[in-house]
């Protein structure tokens, strides 16, 4: 087979970006996790009024003195105005972004029925959908607060 491409040089590593292909994330499923994680788990679930625990969470039960300390400082920050605010912005401008992109996803009906896909499990698909939608912006703010805490905006930044 041909040789392997010269990596690319320094000047142009910033135009490329991170590949995060390579990254092992490690999950805590709730059931594995240590009490007070599965504790914590238990207020996110709480939080966003939902059964399961979202993958970034588990992913973030990995640590638990980071989770734990993560979720004592972000937990009071849910119920600020300015969060619901936030994440009610973020929810308009991803649909507003969508609007934008010139390629339509294609779900017709006519499409789910040659698929076989029933009314039900069609309604099914469109709560879970909404389900995330809702789920999204708060996910992204928490994360995006996490980032904060350690310091990695002003990294970027600075």
């Amino acid at each position: 087979g041909p040789e392997e491409p010269a990596p690319p040089p320094n000047e142009d590593m910033n135009k490329i970006g991170t590949d995060f292909r390579g990254v092992s994330i490690q999950f805590v499923d709730e059931r594995e996790a240590p009490l007070r994680v599965r504790t914590i788990y238990e207020e996110i679930k709480s939080a966003g009024g939902v059964p399961f625990v979202l993958n970034d969470y588990r992913a973030m039960g990995a640590w638990p003195d980071w989770l734990e300390i993560w979720w004592k400082d972000c937990k009071p920050v849910l119920r600020a105005p300015q969060y619901t605010t936030i994440c009610e912005k973020l929810e308009s401008a991803a649909t507003q972004a969508a609007v934008l992109i010139p390629h339509q996803l294609n779900l017709a009906h006519a499409l789910l029925d040659q698929y076989g896909v029933n009314i039900d499990e069609r309604r099914r698909m469109a709560e879970v959908n909404r389900l995330f939608c809702r789920l999204l912006p708060g996910l992204i703010v928490n994360i995006a607060l996490a980032r904060r805490g350690l310091g990695l905006l002003a990294e970027q930044h600075g």
